[in-house]
């Protein structure tokens, strides 16, 4: 018995190594992007040059993102909590000139915290997809999948499911009138299908 547990110990502590992403010092190193930590510390973090590697970033845009990181720390910021709404008002920042300086900085920063650094959402939007799309429903167009994929999607983010969410009234006025249909007929005529 003490070996089993033994070799299942082994084993599980070798499976969870294993699907560590290879990346995983980088990964611990995007804290630095946090605003409690890049207003506080002071000169550009070590790690910065490495992040850029892994994006391949050109040398030159290294160059305006060390010189507005520096910048940064002089301005007063309203957003210091969260770190996406923080980015977005650095990158919506303009000088007395009508300028932006801050849009490499903010743009190399939101790049950084939106890399899926798992294959796990992939992994899941595709088990919804086969849900959705099963043999059963096998000639629905893709256009109905990704509608389908979408608002599950929405949904998700909002908490919410099919049971408890209230359509807007405007919604609810145009279902089943041919003017909003055939607006989502055109759509997808004119444009290619996206999954995601």
């Amino acid at each position: 018995m003490r070996d089993q547990c033994y070799e299942f110990m082994v084993t599980l502590v070798t499976e969870l190594q294993d699907r560590l992403p290879s990346q995983m010092k980088i990964l611990q190193e995007m804290s630095v992007l946090s605003p409690r930590w890049c207003l506080s510390k002071p000169g550009v973090p070590k790690c910065l040059p490495e992040l850029t590697e892994v994006l391949h970033f050109p040398q030159d845009l290294m160059v305006k993102v060390e010189f507005q990181w520096e910048k940064l720390k002089s301005m007063d910021w309203k957003e210091k909590k969260h770190t996406g709404k923080f980015w977005a008002e650095v990158k919506a920042y303009e000088d007395a000139v009508g300028e932006r300086p801050f849009t490499t900085l903010a743009d190399f920063a939101m790049l950084l915290l939106v890399l899926p650094w798992s294959n796990a959402d992939v992994e899941r939007a595709f088990s919804i997809m086969k849900i959705v799309k099963d043999p059963r429903r096998n000639r629905m167009s893709n256009t109905v999948l990704n509608a389908i994929q979408t608002i599950r999607a929405g949904l998700r983010r909002l908490g919410k499911c099919c049971h408890d969410y209230e359509y807007p009234k405007a919604v609810s006025q145009e279902m089943g009138t041919n003017a909003k249909y055939g607006d989502a007929q055109n759509t997808a005529a004119r444009s290619p299908t996206v999954l995601f």
